[in-house]
């Protein structure tokens, strides 16, 4: 019943369809994130055959209070999405001898344009002070995603990133 944090939740599951019949092996997750006057929620749709995952959508609701630029507000949550993709699926750095393998980006796995699945976001509109943008999308992408993983009869993943136990 928060009066902003419901919106959210509700607008995020709107856009994923969360009420729509799915088929067997498709699952969706939802996360939210609250904090410096804003309120986003996640709702990620997956398919899993036996260990390979799919990523099928992305829908986020966001109320940042007032938005003095939309656009950006939109750019900001969905660089935050990708970031926090990598994250969630690939982000560790492995070390020999005490140092990283990874020298530099290209030794690192970073998130492929075939790797993001269509994403959507809706900005509600508020009036509240206006706060950050930059961090609110990154840490609601993991547990939606690790929800949609168990909703469609994969693992509860307990532990980051995904890639230690799901083909992606």
């Amino acid at each position: 019943g928060h009066p902003r944090l419901t919106p959210v939740l509700r607008k995020a599951a709107e856009m994923i369809g969360w009420e729509r019949k799915r088929k067997r092996g498709t699952g969706r997750g939802i996360a939210f994130s609250y904090g410096d006057s804003n309120f986003c929620a996640i709702a990620v749709e997956v398919t899993l055959q036996g260990k390979a995952l799919q990523l099928k959508r992305i829908a986020c609701a966001f109320d940042g209070g007032l938005m003095i630029d939309p656009l950006n507000v939109e750019a900001q949550l969905s660089g935050g999405i990708i970031f926090g993709l990598q994250a969630a699926l690939w982000g560790e750095v492995h070390f020999a001898d005490g140092r990283p393998t990874a020298g530099n980006f290209a030794d690192y796995r970073m998130p492929l344009l075939s790797d993001v699945p269509p994403s959507d976001i809706a900005l509600l509109p508020g009036s509240e002070l206006p706060g950050s943008v930059g961090e609110a999308s990154t840490p609601v992408i993991a547990p939606a995603l690790c929800n949609a993983i168990a909703d469609a009869g994969g693992p509860r993943i307990r532990a980051l990133p995904v890639a230690r136990s799901l083909e992606v």
